[in-house]
């Protein structure tokens, strides 16, 4: 069995659990695509972790209990990977808006980095825009315990556990593969 940690970082951060193994059963299921192993994969748990930061008057953040929290969820979940969903700033006219400030969001995925490589774990970041790849629709087909999760920080996370399966390490749900292969 292996375990994804999947983190949806802001003031309040998202988390999932997703376990998976290799599976005979019946059940939905996953497929290393043309190999026939299977694996089913099991939301274990998913929240929200109030960060306890307080800000200070040069526009920062008081970070002193946040690496004890990071290290709590680390420890409590005992992952063999942490997916991150990444923070990028486009060309727009909100971009102005980060001109010249620190940004929360980006100092957070730095801590949860260092931390996971304090416990010597993988660390992986997912574009925001990845999530995109599974919509109501399919998640309702193929994973319905997803719509379990509180929105939006924690089904964000299990969105992002679900993409790294099939990102990292390629691992389809069978439906999709025995469409594409004609399978029974």
């Amino acid at each position: 069995m292996a375990r994804i940690l999947a983190l949806d970082p802001g003031q309040t951060l998202g988390f999932a659990v997703l376990d998976y193994q290799e599976s005979n059963s019946a059940e939905k299921v996953w497929n290393l695509e043309g190999t026939g192993t299977t694996i089913a994969p099991v939301l274990r748990s998913s929240g929200k972790v109030e960060l306890e930061m307080k800000p200070v008057k040069s526009e920062g953040f008081d970070w002193k209990k946040v690496p004890y929290q990071i290290q709590n969820l680390l420890d409590s979940w005992d992952p063999d990977l942490v997916v991150l969903e990444d923070y990028r700033v486009y060309g727009s006219k909100f971009a102005s808006g980060h001109i010249g400030r620190r940004n929360l969001t980006s100092e957070l995925i730095g801590a949860i980095e260092q931390e996971a490589a304090i416990s010597q774990l993988e660390v992986i970041r997912l574009p925001a825009s990845k999530k995109g790849s599974w919509p109501e629709a399919r998640i309702r087909s193929m994973y319905p315990t997803a719509l379990e999760a509180e929105k939006p920080h924690a089904f964000d996370a299990v969105l992002l556990g679900l993409v790294a399966l099939e990102e990292k390490y390629d691992w389809k749900p069978i439906y999709a593969w025995r469409e594409r292969t004609n399978q029974p």
